[in-house]
């Protein structure tokens, strides 16, 4: 671009210096802006020319000190060494704890270094005004942060004051031990650096004296860089190339000039012609673009390149306020036509890839997924990697080994192992480089557990939680070279470029300007008293990178989502609003909706043909494959609610897996209450001798003290669920819990002496079925195909207790967390489709398996504990059938084993008859509301 602000830049360059700019250093805001200015230095010059050096503000004080920025991972570790010697902490217990507020202190302690404060006096003042606040200058996020930091849910406010004032008591130390403890020629952070560097009048004067500084692109100026820029200036080294608009630079409204006004005070700009300055008022081809949602956005991409692709390509560029959005931008640009070509330069969060997905899976196999009782692992953890996209990369007998978890170098280099496993042939640029990050943090991290002098050898949860923790916080940076195509590039990544025609997604309230950004333990009062960065300064910052960017672009198109129903509320930035309010600039605004809706599944009907049958036996028949599955109840449940779910789950794998970020479903409740009832179980009958006998006294001590037991539930919601805290409905389902843990110990209170014979065990029958011969069938005898299958499942419970004559009763117990369900009235109803009874056909499965394998001579009787009736006089979980003639109750399996499996081989036989198709259920009010596939077949929800 002919009137770029780099070309003004590299004009007067050329003009002062001609092509000897050797002994020129150019000072930017980011690595970007050289590219750029190369090119434009090399259009003007006739013939060849030295090139200027080009160095970061960042670069330039590590060339003056010699010294390096420590990592962000190891800083915090240093960090933590120091707290853990001035308070004693205990390592395991709060090392996770402190990650967090670690990363805010070295934030803060940067920021007081930038700014030239005296940190001790700024710590005490701080400190006085807590206690003389008594912590009412925090708000209420900052408070409950600071009890989930000193380890409890709800602290008393005065306990909470105390603790927060001893740790600003320890501040100073922390700084000045940060500061010192760093190893020779390493700074923590920072602002260190830049501080020992203004501070020493021996380094500033070791800068060259034969070299001119162009400082170039810059806005907010810490006092550092001050400092740094008036030596400079006194020794007639540095100029100074400022870019603005005068519509923000001379009218206080807009706070885009608040730095930029400073800053030519004190350092003049080397170009003074204000006619390259006054573009924004010239502007008249801004577009707004309102989407329904962010996908939308990303999708209009290809429309708008066929409109405003430039020649050349390099002066379009693609700028995403949300970073998040890389992928589906990549996947929206076209790859074949135009563009030709892409560059991307920007950074890019590793939360968003599969390799971090690799990692937390990975991790959370071995924290959480692993079964004690049963020497395995357990399912859904599998899953999470045996259907991950590299999974087909990683050599099985390696991740399913069992690691000791408590040995932290073990557990690093294992997990660095298979990451660095999954590199392969056509891995892209993106994926490559979020795989050779998170090798550096692993290694990181495995140099910090062999240190003997840090406090790495953490119990494993532990130093799980804090790896995804530091993983999921780093991004991937992209720097593309040469400058060439379309330019995909962040808000940040624009400094001091210019493009003709630009695109701005996402550019709605919380991405421009980014909220989040004031995460301190320094009082706001305190910041603005000491001139330190607070919100206002950011929000000036990103409102000047907003203006700066398109104040000579030709067409802007700026896109945000509206759509404010749920509970995300969506509204364009503040940006966008006060160009509509406080400019005459002209512009368009264009409404985006989606063109189409997902189309149903157009096959109602699925024929069980060669391959369906060959694939049906392969997983189930245990003549065709010793090592099939069980056939389970649910997925018997399945088939007779819907035969095409039952394709769709059991033959072709998919599922909707329940994320623990959605918030806790029915199922994740169910799987606490399953797991804290065996845990109290085992804790009660480890006491008994081997004798299993539970009696009143043991059940009331977990009844009355609310502690032990919540403190079992608790352990439980944070494996499933990940929840450390409770806010908002996690609360309501955690007192949901509690009330059905104390319902069921009070029936059991009721029911005791009893005795526990097992929790969790699995049971299984073998179940031997002939079928009509013909496709699919492996094995034939007289025409025809014989089917052997195994079914069953865990039971939750199984104990022996006295019925009313005193005789002893083996109960096979299923636990549901669930809402009654109503009973049967005959055996038909357990496997009629739409009318089957789940809960009974499961509950009568089980206890038949059990009879079988055990051979017991005891009444073995099926029993549904509804959890939310428990505690109710007279409550038992006995089954009946009830019909217009009375209630008959299920006192012994037996009566009833025979018709149960007769009719439970007619269900397999049609599941394994070829001429028997797989069918949608036609209950679309019942079975397909409740359904995660509903969408496949075309059915919406209730309301749409």
């Amino acid at each position: 671009m002919k009137d770029a602000f780099l070309m003004h830049v590299a004009e007067d360059l050329v003009l002062r210096h001609g092509r000897d700019l050797d002994r020129v250093v150019v000072v930017s805001p980011n690595r970007r802006m050289r590219l750029f200015m190369n090119e434009y230095l090399t259009s003007l010059a006739e013939g060849a020319m030295w090139a200027p050096r080009y160095l970061t503000i960042d670069e330039l004080y590590g060339d003056v000190s010699k010294a390096a920025v420590c990592e962000p991972i190891p800083a915090v570790i240093h960090l933590y060494d120091i707290y853990r010697g001035l308070t004693g902490e205990d390592v395991a217990e709060s090392m996770d704890r402190f990650w967090g507020w670690g990363e805010i202190m070295l934030q803060d302690f940067d920021d007081i270094d930038k700014h030239l404060v005296n940190a001790h006096e700024l710590f005490l003042n701080a400190r006085q005004l807590g206690e003389m606040d008594s912590l009412e200058f925090l708000t209420e996020n900052q408070r409950q942060a600071l009890e989930r930091f000193f380890g409890s849910f709800s602290q008393d406010r005065t306990v909470l004051q105390e603790r927060f004032m001893r740790l600003w008591q320890i501040m100073p130390a922390l700084y000045d031990g940060i500061r010192d403890a760093m190893p020779e020629g390493m700074a923590a952070y920072a602002g260190a650096l830049q501080r020992m560097v203004v501070e020493d009048k021996d380094l500033l004067r070791s800068l060259p004296e034969d070299v001119e500084y162009c400082f170039v692109g810059f806005n907010m100026l810490c006092e550092t860089d001050k400092v740094l820029m008036r030596f400079l200036q006194g020794r007639g080294q540095a100029v100074f190339y400022w870019d603005y608009d005068v519509m923000y630079l001379e009218d206080a409204r807009f706070e885009a000039g608040d730095f930029i006004r400073e800053n030519l005070k004190m350092f003049p700009n080397r170009l003074s012609d204000k006619r390259l300055f006054d573009n924004l008022r010239k502007r008249t081809d801004f577009t707004f673009v309102a989407t329904s949602t962010d996908s939308i956005g990303t999708r209009y991409i290809p429309e708008w390149l066929g409109r405003h692709l430039t020649s050349p390509e390099r002066e379009t560029a693609i700028v995403l306020c949300d970073e998040g959005q890389l992928l589906n931008v990549l996947q929206a640009i076209p790859s074949e036509g135009l563009p030709r070509d892409m560059n991307i330069t920007m950074g890019y969060p590793l939360r968003g890839t599969p390799v971090f997905g690799l990692v937390t899976a990975l991790i959370a196999l071995q924290t959480d997924g692993w079964d004690e009782s049963r020497k395995r692992f357990r399912r859904p953890f599998l899953n999470g990697i045996e259907f991950h996209p590299y999974a087909g990369y990683m050599d099985r007998e390696v991740w399913t080994r069992r690691i000791d978890v408590d040995d932290s170098a073990g557990f690093i280099a294992w997990l660095d192992g298979i990451v660095l496993g999954v590199v392969h042939e056509g891995m892209d640029t993106m994926m490559t480089e979020s795989v050779y990050l998170t090798h550096r943090s692993l290694r990181q991290f495995l140099s910090m557990a062999t240190d003997r002098n840090l406090p790495m050898r953490l119990e494993g949860k532990t130093l799980g939680r804090l790896m995804r923790r530091a993983l999921g916080g780093l991004s991937i940076p992209f720097h593309g070279e040469p400058a060439e195509g379309v330019q995909v590039m962040g808000v940040l990544e624009t400094r001091a470029l210019d493009f003709r025609n630009i695109l701005m997604l996402n550019t709605g309230e919380g991405f421009l300007p980014r909220t989040g950004m004031d995460a301190s333990l320094i009082p706001n009062t305190i910041r603005i008293g000491y001139n330190l960065t607070t919100v206002r300064h950011r929000v000036a910052v990103f409102a000047y990178y907003f203006y700066r960017l398109i104040q000579r672009a030709g067409h802007v198109t700026f896109v945000f989502n509206r759509n404010s129903a749920g509970v995300v509320h969506h509204e364009m930035s503040r940006f966008l609003r006060q160009l509509l309010a406080e400019t005459d600039i002209p512009i368009s605004t264009v409404s985006l909706e989606a063109a189409q809706e997902v189309s149903g599944c157009m096959i109602d009907v699925v024929e069980k043909d060669g391959e369906i049958m060959e694939r049906l036996h392969r997983l189930y028949d245990r003549r065709t494959n010793p090592d099939a599955l069980v056939l389970s109840p649910s997925s018997i449940n399945r088939y007779l609610d819907c035969p095409m779910k039952f394709y769709l789950q059991n033959l072709c794998g998919l599922r909707v897996e329940s994320d623990p970020e959605d918030g806790i479903d029915a199922m994740m409740m169910g799987t606490v209450f399953h797991d804290t009832m065996q845990e109290i179980y085992t804790e009660i009958c480890s006491h008994t001798k081997g004798t299993g006998i539970v009696g009143k006294q043991a059940l009331t001590t977990y009844i009355e003290n609310d502690g032990l037991r919540n403190g079992i539930m608790d352990r439980q919601f944070r494996k499933t669920a990940g929840i450390d805290d409770y806010r908002g409905e996690n609360i309501l389902i955690r007192n949901v819990v509690e009330r059905y843990l104390v319902n069921t110990l009070r029936y059991d209170c009721r029911r005791a002496p009893f005795v526990m014979k097992g929790m969790e065990k699995d049971y299984a029958m073998k179940l031997t079925v002939e079928t009509d011969g013909g496709k699919g069938v492996v094995e034939t005898d007289g025409g025809k195909g014989v089917v052997e299958i195994m079914t069953g499942g865990r039971v939750d419970r199984i104990d022996i207790v006295k019925d009313g004559d005193g005789v002893d009763v083996l109960r096979i117990i299923d636990y549901k967390t669930g809402a009654p369900k109503p009973a049967p009235s005959k055996m038909d109803d357990l496997f009629k489709a739409g009318r089957h009874s789940g809960y009974y056909l499961q509950t009568f499965l089980y206890a038949i398996a059990v009879l079988e394998t055990t051979g017991t001579q005891m009444a073995v009787r099926p029993a549904l504990l509804y959890a939310s009736r428990a505690a109710g006089d007279g409550y038992e979980p006995v089954l009946t059938f009830e019909s217009a003639s009375g209630v008959t109750p299920v006192q012994d399996i037996r009566a009833y084993r025979e018709d149960f499996t007769d009719r439970l081989k007619t269900v397999v036989r049609e599941i394994f008859d070829p001429n028997v198709p797989f069918t949608k259920t036609k209950d679309r009010e019942g079975a397909c509301q409740f359904c995660d596939l509903r969408s496949l077949c075309g059915i919406k929800e209730k309301g749409n």
